[in-house]
């Protein structure tokens, strides 16, 4: 629930085989999701103090995990400094061109954008839209996030609404704080195909929604066909450069989202999706929960606290043994992580998903997931099983079993 609390759980993360953490915005807010900044440069109180924060990168960091922070740079609060400025002064404020404002004289109102009057995000008035194209936005944000960089010692910044941050921003982001560390991270949250972000000079990667609405259409769809899978899969890998498609942001629910166990309607199912995850380039991210299988619908029910005294108690080993299992084979098996997908489709069982992961040309693993309704057998004849990682069977509407192949 709070910076210390993350502290006190990161032999917890340690254990699960987390090797990042991402955070929601943790800046001075007056909501529960924190998305329409009133101070960048304050933690909220309800989360605890720059030191603490400071304090959890250091610790996370002794421990193998990076951290990256969620920066809304795309609109602000109603109480960011820039915003009472204009409100206070119309357009006499030297903070009126830093945000998108269409009318004059400026109208002291709280309604509906819908009307032109200024941009705000989604239309809401407490979120009013940054003019991310004016050098004094840039230059001060820049100014901001070379604090989290410099004094903090942040590994990763994703940027909210990304696809709506002007690009000469980024650009500028891109420069300036890749001169402090090379290794920063820039992630852009983006639904839709991002190839014009990531051309090298603005996002590392961005959130991989185009994977996230693959896996759960061929599941939504019963009549879809492994190879229909395997057309959505190549399209969403065809997208962008093979650098790019090996940090893509994969996921399988997020805060905005409905959660995956409940979008997949049962464990079957959410597990055939984890072990595709797991198995498939890029960066696997889990959801905080998803290692118990936490339920929940569309937000905001999908923010769940986590029962941490069932988890004390016992009552959710089961589930994360399995996650630990996934995430420890993606690990092992660097062909789980990158290399070449070599589908394979069976006529006769049209909804088995067969897929091998390789990276030479004599050593893959191999992934089975039975979506079918009926038992399927994996055996073949030009195929040797030299030996099996289980974790599952091919039963009805079950199904993962990873294997080393030797051709």
């Amino acid at each position: 629930g709070d910076l210390r609390g993350i502290i006190e759980k990161l032999p917890y993360l340690k254990d699960l085989g987390i090797s990042g953490i991402y955070l929601l915005p943790v800046f001075l807010s007056d909501t529960n999701h924190k998305y329409n900044t009133f101070d960048y440069t304050r933690i909220d109180p309800d989360f605890g103090t720059e030191e603490e924060l400071i304090e959890l990168v250091q610790t996370a960091h002794s421990m193998g995990i990076r951290v990256m922070l969620d920066a809304v740079f795309n609109h602000s609060g109603t109480e960011f400094f820039a915003w009472k400025d204009i409100w206070e002064k119309g357009e006499a404020s030297e903070y009126f061109d830093w945000f998108v404002i269409h009318r004059k004289p400026f109208e002291r109102k709280y309604a509906s954008l819908r009307d032109g009057r200024f941009d705000g995000f989604a239309f809401l008035d407490f979120m009013p839209k940054l003019d991310t194209g004016n050098p004094k936005v840039q230059e001060y944000f820049g100014n901001i996030c070379s604090h989290w960089v410099e004094t903090w010692g942040i590994d990763g910044i994703r940027f909210d609404v990304g696809n709506e941050v002007s690009h000469r921003f980024l650009q500028y982001m891109n420069r300036r704080l890749k001169a402090l560390n090379p290794e920063l991270f820039l992630l852009g949250e983006i639904w839709m195909d991002s190839a014009e972000w990531l051309r090298g000079d603005e996002y590392d990667s961005v959130m991989n929604y185009p994977f996230f609405e693959s896996l759960q259409n061929f599941w939504v769809d019963e009549a879809a066909t492994s190879r229909d899978f395997m057309y959505a899969m190549n399209r969403v890998y065809s997208l962008y450069p093979e650098q790019v498609n090996k940090v893509l942001f994969n996921h399988l629910d997020t805060h905005d989202t409905m959660r995956a166990l409940t979008r997949c309607g049962n464990k079957d199912a959410f597990y055939q999706q984890l072990a595709i995850l797991m198995t498939m380039p890029g960066s696997a991210c889990i959801y905080y929960g998803t290692e118990i299988a936490l339920e929940g619908g569309n937000d905001p029910d999908c923010r769940r606290p986590m029962p941490w005294s069932k988890i004390e108690e016992g009552k959710c080993d089961k589930a994360l043994q399995e996650m630990r299992a996934l995430i420890a084979l993606r690990k092992a098996y660097p062909e789980a992580r990158t290399g070449k997908t070599i589908w394979r489709h069976s006529e006769t069982n049209p909804r088995l998903v067969c897929y091998g992961r390789r990276i030479d040309e004599d050593y893959v693993i191999t992934i089975y997931v039975n979506a079918d309704t009926r038992p399927v057998s994996v055996l073949s004849d030009n195929v040797l099983f030299s030996r099996g990682l289980k974790a599952g069977f091919l039963a009805p509407g079950k199904g993962l079993c990873l294997m080393e192949v030797r051709y």
